[in-house]
């Protein structure tokens, strides 16, 4: 595991980001937001549709928490690597974040070119961020089953 400020290597020895910290937040008696139902054919994810009104009415809270944990505050963060749960999640995710228009878009075009994923979408999300060379702080955040929010607090050095 990478502490802080170690960051890690990737392809051809180039650096990621530093890991500052993360925090996970599971809601109780929240399996009928999101999940999956084990059916006679595989597996079918459910969503309840009211998933933006739960992002909205949570995620300011749940994020300024997880940034506390290291001693930031939202003013801090500069990037926000968030999965695409679909369009009305992330208008939710930007009016509860209060991020100007367009902060979302790396999520938008991942949520066009390959649908929701489920919760690993964000990773494609980080790759797409990552290639812009960002400087500063930034948090990236996804949501799951249970229902489930993770953040994980990064340090980007170009």
């Amino acid at each position: 595991m990478l502490g802080p400020r170690e960051g890690g290597a990737g392809r051809g020895g180039a650096r990621g980001p530093a890991l500052m910290g993360s925090y996970s937040t599971l809601i109780e008696d929240s399996a009928d937001v999101m999940g999956w139902d084990v059916v006679e054919d595989g597996l079918k994810v459910r969503f309840s549709r009211d998933i933006p009104a739960l992002v909205r009415s949570m995620m300011r809270g749940n994020v300024a928490e997880a940034l506390a944990t290291i001693g930031w505050t939202r003013d801090d963060v500069e990037h926000f690597v968030v999965h695409p749960g679909g369009v009305k999640v992330l208008a939710a995710f930007e009016e509860a974040l209060e991020v100007p228009p367009g902060t979302l878009d790396t999520s938008r075009d991942v949520l066009r070119e390959y649908g929701n994923m489920s919760s690993a979408t964000v990773l494609f999300v980080l790759e797409r961020a990552l290639r812009a060379r960002p400087r500063g702080r930034g948090v990236l955040s996804a949501m799951g089953p249970g229902f489930s929010a993770e953040h994980v607090m990064l340090e980007f050095d170009a």
